[in-house]
């Protein structure tokens, strides 16, 4: 995020992702910021954005994140490809820790990310930079 022009006051280093997660949807809800936490339904992700998703079982939803609720073991992605029917992402920082990994989500014909049952996504936050 450093290299793409975030401050760290605008997008703060941190190991958990969740926290930059919930800075995203106070951002988005006070229209404060340059990164906004955004429902799955609402919003088609675009080159640069991030999607954020559970990871290790968890069910943490959109609200969990706008209610500021805490820890929780996530993850996330950025597009650097949107192909028919599918976003593809890069995620770093996996197992072997370190590994940057590239994976493709599904869409829908409208370009917003389908939910899946394991390790459902919370979030498509939207990067203003």
């Amino acid at each position: 995020m450093r290299s793409a022009g975030a401050s760290p006051a605008e997008f703060p280093a941190a190991a958990g992702h969740w926290q930059y997660a919930e800075l995203s949807a106070r951002n988005a809800e006070n229209g404060t910021g340059l990164f906004w936490a955004r429902q799955l339904q609402s919003y088609a992700p675009v080159l640069g954005d991030i999607i954020h998703f559970n990871r290790c079982g968890g069910t943490i939803d959109f609200n969990w994140i706008r209610e500021g609720r805490g820890p929780y073991k996530g993850e996330s992605g950025i597009v650097i490809e949107l192909k028919e029917r599918k976003v593809i992402v890069a995620i770093g920082n996996l197992e072997p820790a370190g590994n940057v990994a590239i994976s493709s989500f599904a869409l829908a014909e409208t370009g917003h990310v389908l939910q899946r049952a394991i390790d459902p996504f919370v979030c498509v936050i939207e990067v203003g930079k």
